[in-house]
């Protein structure tokens, strides 16, 4: 439950902050921009740090100090890291 909590916290604001953007790009026939700024990008990202950060902490601290993929906390650190790049990304287009 807490990566699908974590991949809400991400998406959410991905789609709302990049509805401007994104209108504009299938106007112009961009619909793979479009939806790799608003759905794809932010959940590709989020899984790739998701996963560095669960098995770099699986190798440091041993498969039984770390929960499973899925509910581990660290999906919480990895959405978190990726709401910031979101917002920063919907900031630096304004």
């Amino acid at each position: 439950m807490p990566q699908f909590w974590s991949s809400c916290l991400v998406v959410v604001p991905a789609v709302v902050l990049n509805l401007k953007s994104a209108a504009i790009m299938t106007s112009d026939g961009n619909w793979g921009g479009a939806l790799g700024s608003m759905v794809f990008g932010p959940i590709v990202f989020f899984l790739i740090l998701q996963a560095v950060l669960f098995y770099a902490t699986r190798f440091l601290r041993g498969r039984q100090a770390v929960a499973t993929f899925t509910t581990s906390r660290l999906n919480y650190v990895a959405g978190l890291i990726t709401l910031l790049g979101v917002l920063g990304a919907a900031a630096s287009r304004m």
